[in-house]
């Protein structure tokens, strides 16, 4: 190694995204409220427990195989969606700027 470089530490903390139940805190925040919802839903009957119990059986595996081949996907995905009025995917520097994405 050269004496002259400066060495520069890396902390974990910016390179290891924090996961809770295995996936990204937002995603199973989300997903465990969805569940909550449908549990405690005014209108509660019998299938209501069960269809939030297959949300958070077949939602928590996947999200959790999402996060081990890429734990930052959906981090990347709300940057690029915030940000993709700005850039749009075109190679020319007139092109005119498009408003960003509305989803239906």
């Amino acid at each position: 190694m050269r004496d002259d470089l400066e060495v520069t530490k890396l902390h974990r903390s910016l390179l290891v995204p924090v996961l809770v139940l295995g996936v990204e805190r937002q995603l199973a925040g989300l997903l465990l409220a969805v569940a909550a919802v449908l549990v405690f839903a005014p209108r509660l009957n019998a299938v209501t427990p069960v269809v939030a119990g297959l949300v958070v059986a077949v939602g928590l595996p996947a999200l959790r195989r999402l996060a081990r081949r890429d734990p930052w996907t959906f981090r990347v995905l709300r940057a690029h969606l915030a940000t993709a009025g700005f850039y749009p995917a075109q190679a020319r520097h007139d092109v005119a700027r498009c408003a960003p994405p509305t989803f239906r």
